[in-house]
């Protein structure tokens, strides 16, 4: 499995792969899909550990629980984006359930974010997935 990742990282960059929006999609094996853009993508195996780190997050993932990990120029796990007019504030989560911040809806947090999938929850407590394509 290491040698693949290696592998995969020599292609991208004898490539110059430089698209904005072009992520790295890593499958585990309970079938559950984590992402992270290419843009400034840096990996390091250390400790039995992938730690993935770009220009807008890091994702630390065990090498024994990865199945695949693939290339996708579209956000993964995401079926649809709603626009959402909730009142009040929503707090905005990057994809590792750390809260990087609150805006006053939906909308003026998607203008502000660089591309990249987030977790808004409103101040009624409802959450959902939105993709940011710039």
């Amino acid at each position: 499995m290491r040698k693949s990742f290696i592998a995969c990282l020599l292609l991208l960059s004898a490539a110059g792969v430089k698209a904005q929006n072009i992520s790295l999609v890593f499958r585990s094996a309970d079938g559950t899909e984590q992402a992270i853009e290419t843009s400034g993508l840096e990996m390091v195996f250390d400790g039995g550990l992938l730690r993935a780190t770009s220009a807008t997050m890091s994702l630390s993932l065990p090498l024994s629980d990865l199945r695949s990990m693939e290339f996708s120029s579209i956000a993964a796990g995401v079926d649809a984006v709603h626009a959402d007019n909730a009142a009040g504030p929503v707090d905005i989560y990057d994809p590792d359930g750390r809260c990087i911040g609150t805006a006053v809806s939906v909308s003026e947090a998607a203008s502000a974010l660089p591309a990249g999938i987030y977790i808004i929850k409103s101040s009624e407590g409802n959450a959902r997935k939105i993709a940011v394509r710039k």
